[in-house]
Formats: structure tokens, sequence, C-alpha cells
């Protein structure tokens, strides 16, 4: 308990030193111990980062109408930027991990070892069991019995550090320990586990060389702690990069919608994540041309261009179904499926519209 001297001591000393008293400095201190800053959700620290020109761009292709609309436009700008951060800082990762794949393996998997068996004492059973699951854990384990085995003497009692050591590379709990196996279980368990050991060393062997190989090779781990955490942050800027799109497309017109709907399916399509703004350039890119007839081959019709099929695809596709005659001397354009799902909507519509009107129903050719 502090007396009354110590608590009039404590504020002479705080006097002294209060910490930053200006906004900067303050500003300055709580970033201390911010090592990447992915974690942070505050939308200025990535419009600082993306610069001047990231909020620009979302601002000219949603003018800020009224409050909430900026502040849409802001978090959909940062998660933006936030994402691009984490795939360059998950791209720096796995190549260092490749790198240390390739020159530092062994020299981390030892290291790990040491840091799982830094527990043995606190947490025997399951550190014995990471231990033994692993080829380097398994000859730190063999190394031990060796050891332990080699000083026993024979006709004599185990004394008490050798037997918590046994103990401990058994993973034997705390509430089974202070007699409840005697010298001579503790030896057979001992030596039942080294064997055991010795049995599964070559197959944990040529384990390790599969995973240094994928590692190598590029394919890391993804339950590393720096990754995962990294992958966390990710989804977070997707989740908050959707749902700014989202709240963008309610606040504007249905032309507007529609468009950025098509920017979004783009993205996606050409392996993107979602709406990025599209005036990063002054002239925007003129649309790819529209492939000829005879460039698509009539046995695998493309399923890709389903996302583009506008409504004026499905009057032409209805006007040569109507018109058989006049287009079976041209070749013909194979259908999407989306098409070919129109089409039949549009025969189930016709039949159920001749059944209202007890007309009777037209059976319509199958469309190849």
């Amino acid at each position: 308990m502090s007396t009354t001297a110590h608590v009039e001591a404590n504020r002479q000393n705080a006097l002294l030193s209060t910490g930053p008293r200006t906004d900067d400095g303050k500003r300055i201190s709580s970033e201390n111990a911010v090592t990447h800053g992915l974690a942070s959700r505050d939308p200025r620290r990535y419009l600082e980062s993306a610069g001047p020109d990231a909020l620009a761009r979302w601002g000219g292709d949603f003018p800020a109408r009224r409050s909430d609309h900026k502040q849409a436009v802001e978090i959909a700008a940062a998660s933006e930027e936030r994402l691009r951060l984490c795939r360059a800082q998950a791209t720096h990762l796995i190549l260092a991990l490749t790198f240390r794949a390739n020159h530092l393996w062994e020299d981390d998997r030892r290291a790990e070892v040491v840091q799982i068996a830094a527990g043995l004492a606190r947490n025997p059973s399951k550190t014995v069991a990471k231990l033994a699951a692993t080829r380097c854990g398994a000859e730190w384990l063999i190394l031990r019995w060796t050891n332990v085995l080699r000083n026993l003497k024979p006709d004599e009692p185990l004394s008490g550090s050798i037997r918590t050591r046994c103990e401990d590379l058994l993973g034997v709990e705390k509430d089974l320990r202070n007699g409840h196996y005697s010298d001579a279980e503790l030896l057979n368990k001992a030596v039942t586990a080294l064997g055991r050991l010795r049995h599964a060393l070559p197959a944990l062997t040529e384990l390790d060389a599969l995973q240094r190989e994928a590692a190598a090779a590029g394919v890391v781990d993804e339950t590393n702690r720096d990754l995962r955490l990294i992958r966390r942050y990710e989804r977070e800027a997707m989740r908050d990069h959707t749902r700014a799109v989202k709240e963008l497309q309610g606040l504007t017109t249905g032309g507007e919608r529609a468009e950025i709907h098509r920017r979004v399916m783009r993205r996606i399509r050409n392996d993107g994540f979602g709406f990025v703004s599209s005036n990063q350039d002054p002239t925007p890119a003129a649309p790819p041309p529209r492939p000829e007839a005879t460039s698509v081959p009539v046995s695998t019709p493309p399923f890709d261009d389903e996302l583009d099929v506008d409504c004026d695809d499905c009057d032409d596709v209805a006007d040569r179904d109507d018109n058989r005659a006049t287009t079976a001397q041209a070749p013909k354009k194979p259908l999407t499926g989306r098409q070919r799902r129109h089409l039949a909507k549009m025969a189930r519509e016709r039949k159920k519209k001749a059944a209202r009107q007890g007309k009777p129903q037209v059976e319509l050719a199958a469309v190849s």
C-alpha cells in the first residue's frame, strides 16, 4: 500500500514530465507501437499514404452531394489503399519466407524447436506432442532420451532430477507425478517412446523435405502468424470497400448505378478486388473490338462473355430466331449460356400466354 509520502513524490515527479502537450506530439507518440499500420481503420492514415490524387479520382466519379456521401467516398478510397498495402505487404512477406526456405531452413526449424521446448516444464503433454510432430523436434527428443538413458546406472533408483526429466520428456501431467509411476514403469515408457520416435523419424524427414520444397517454390504456410494477420486486415479492407461501394450505389441514380455495377463486374472478372476509380487517366481507354463470328469455335461457346450481354444482343437473337430462313445462309454466331436461358424463358412465356388466351400452343424449334 502506498504511503502519503509515496503519493506526494509521484505527484511531484508527474509535474516534471507529462508527455507531449501539442496535437502533433500526441499524434506522433500514439504511433510509437506501430509496426506496419495495417491494423488501423482510420481513413486519414491511408488517404495520406495514397496521396491527394486517390481522393480526387473518387471525387470525380462520385461528386459529394451530402455529408454521408463524402464520408462514403473517403472510406472507399481509404479501403482501396489499405487493400493495396495489405497485398504488397503479403507479397514481400511471401518473398522473405521463400528466401528463408532456400537458405535458412534448418536454422529456422531449430529456432522453432527451441521456442517450443521452452514450455516443456509448463505444459509437458502439449509441448511433447508438438515436438514429436516435426523432424527437428523428434531429433531433439531422441537426443535428450539418449542422454538420459546413457547416464542411468544399473540397479540404482532414479534420482529426483532424472525422474523429473523423464516425466517431462514423456509429457506426464502434474497430477500423475509424485510417485504415480515406479522406476521400472518410467524406464519402460522411455524405451517405448524412444523406439516410437526412431520409427517415425524417416517419415518426418520426408515430410520436412516436401514442406521445404513447397516453401522454396513460394507455397508458404498460411498458418504463419504474420501472414494470417495480414490476411485478416485484407478481409477487413475488402468488407469496408464493398460496403462503401454499395452505399455509393444507393446514393446514385439508375444509370450511374448500372455503370458502377459494370465496373465492379469487369474488375472482378479481371482478377481485381472490386470497384476502382475510373478517372485514373485523363482519356479513358477505348472499348475492345467486338470479335467476329468466325473467330469463335462453334463447339466451345465462350462462357466469359455472359456478363457483357445486354438487351440489344437479346433482341438480335430474337430477330434471328424469327427470320431463320434469311439467316440460314450466313454463318451463325454461337449462342452464349445467357442467351440460351433468355430464349428458353421467352418460349415458356409464350406458352403461358397462349394457354391463358385459349389459343393452340405453337411448338418452337430447338435452338442450336
